[in-house]
C-alpha cells in the first residue's frame, strides 16, 4: 500500500523523493502517526510537502486515495499493532486486496502504476467535486469536504483569480526616481547609513518618490473559440485597470488574428477601431506587449489574409502571421499568453497555434505560467 500511494502522489504530480519517503517510513515505525489515519496524514503532509502551493494537491490525492477507506476501523486495527514495522505494514495492507488484473481494489492503483478508476466508488472515477470527506477520530474530517479546501488559493498551477492577475503584474514593475518634482518621501537607507556615521545620531534623509514608468500595450482575441475564457479575459482587463502599476495602458482587441484595423472594445464593434498600421507607427517600441488569446483558427486566415467572421475593416490586406511577426519585431518585449492547456503532445495542438508559437514565447494563463511570462517580458527576447 505505501508503494501504491507513493506511486499515486508522483502520478498526481507530487515531487516526492525517496529520502522523503524513506523519512515517513520510519516516521510511522516511531510511532508518530499516532495509529490513526489522521495522524497518518498529518505526518505525511509534513514530511512530504516542500511548499505551500502544493498544500491543495497533497489534500486531494490524499482525499482520492484513502477515500472509501473505513478509518474507524483502520484506527482501531493500528492502535492493536502497536509501533512495529511489520504490524503496521499489516494492519494498512489488510485492506488491499490485488485482484485477478493486479489491481489493489481499494486504492484503485494498478502494478504498473495506473489508476483504475472504476476499481473503488470514489476513486479518480468519482472526480474531485464529489464532496466526500475522510473521517478521522471523533468524527473529525482528515480534510476539509471539497468545496472547503482551505489552500486551493496557494496553489500555483491553476487557473488565476483577479487578485492573482494583480500580484503577477507587480512583477513588471519598472521603478525611477521622480526628479521632477517637489515631493520627498523617507530614504530609511539613507536614514540608517547617516545616522550610523553619526554615531547614532538621528540623521532623517529625503529624498525624489519612485515612479514606474513602464508603458504595456494588451491585445486580446475576442469572440469565437475565446467565449468559453469571456469571464477569465474580463478578471484579466479589470485586474490591469486595478494594478496601478504602469504609467501607461493601452487595450485592443481583435478577433482570431491581428487584421487591418484593431477594435477598442470586446465586442468587436466596427464603429470603434483603429488601425493597426497607426499602432505599429505610433505606439513606440519601448511598450511590453501581452497577446492573449488560445491561438485556435483556420490556418488559411493566419496565412491567406483578409478573413474574418466579422468582415476585414480597414484596408490591411497583409494576412495575420505578418501583422504578428511585424508586432514581434518591433516589440522585444512580447508575448502571447493562451488560456488553454497545453497538449503534452505537440501533434495535437492546432496548427495556427504552432505557427503562432514560432514568433511569441508562449505561456499558459495560469499562475506558474503568467509568472514565467512576466519575467519573460522584462528580459526581452
Amino acid at each position: 500500500m505505501f508503494l501504491d500511494f507513493l506511486m499515486f502522489l508522483r502520478a498526481g504530480g507530487m515531487k516526492v523523493s525517496m529520502n522523503e519517503w524513506l523519512t515517513l517510513m520510519e516516521g510511522m515505525y516511531m510511532g508518530l502517526h499516532g495509529q490513526s489515519l489522521r495522524g497518518f496524514f498529518v505526518l505525511s503532509r509534513a514530511l512530504l510537502v516542500k511548499k505551500e502551493s502544493d498544500m491543495d494537491r497533497f489534500e486531494e490525492l490524499f482525499d482520492r486515495f484513502f477515500r472509501d477507506i473505513d478509518s474507524g476501523e483502520l484506527d482501531r486495527r493500528l492502535g492493536e499493532t502497536g509501533t512495529s514495522r511489520e504490524g503496521m505494514v499489516k494492519a494498512l495492507e489488510s485492506y488491499m486486496i490485488p485482484d485477478a488484473d493486479g489491481c489493489m481494489e481499494e486504492s484503485g492503483v494498478c502494478a504498473d502504476g495506473a489508476v483504475s478508476g472504476d476499481k473503488r466508488k470514489g476513486a479518480m472515477g468519482a472526480g474531485p467535486g464529489s464532496g466526500a470527506m475522510i473521517q478521522g477520530a471523533g468524527g473529525k474530517s482528515v480534510i476539509h469536504a471539497r468545496g472547503d479546501r482551505r489552500f486551493r488559493d496557494w496553489r500555483t498551477d491553476c487557473a488565476i483569480e483577479s487578485r492573482q492577475f494583480q500580484m503577477a503584474f507587480r512583477l513588471l514593475r519598472e521603478l525611477t526616481r521622480k526628479l521632477d518634482s517637489n515631493e520627498e518621501e523617507l530614504d530609511i537607507r539613507g536614514t540608517i547609513d547617516h545616522t550610523c556615521r553619526r554615531g547614532g545620531i538621528l540623521d532623517i534623509r529625503m529624498q525624489p518618490p519612485r515612479r514606474n514608468r513602464l508603458k504595456l500595450m494588451v491585445l486580446i482575441d475576442s469572440g469565437g473559440s475565446m467565449r468559453p475564457y469571456e469571464q477569465l479575459c474580463s478578471l484579466l482587463f479589470q485586474s490591469l485597470n486595478k494594478a496601478n502599476t504602469f504609467s501607461d495602458l493601452k487595450i485592443y482587441y481583435f478577433h482570431n488574428c491581428p487584421e487591418g484595423q484593431l477594435y477598442e472594445d470586446p465586442s468587436i464593434d466596427m464603429d470603434h477601431t483603429v488601425d493597426t498600421e497607426w499602432v505599429l507607427r505610433n505606439i513606440s517600441g519601448e511598450y511590453r506587449v501581452i497577446f492573449v488569446g488560445d491561438a485556435e483558427m483556420s490556418v488559411s486566415e493566419l496565412v491567406s489574409g483578409g478573413y474574418s467572421m466579422y468582415g476585414t475593416a480597414g484596408g490591411g490586406s497583409a494576412d495575420g502571421i505578418t501583422w504578428l511577426r511585424r508586432f514581434r519585431g518591433k516589440y522585444d518585449h512580447s508575448i502571447w499568453l493562451h488560456p488553454q492547456e497545453r497538449e503534452e503532445n505537440a501533434a495535437w495542438m492546432s496548427e495556427s497555434f504552432l505557427e503562432i508559437e514560432k514568433v511569441f514565447p508562449m505561456y499558459r494563463l495560469s499562475i506558474d505560467g503568467l509568472k514565467e511570462g512576466m519575467y519573460r517580458l522584462m528580459r526581452g527576447r
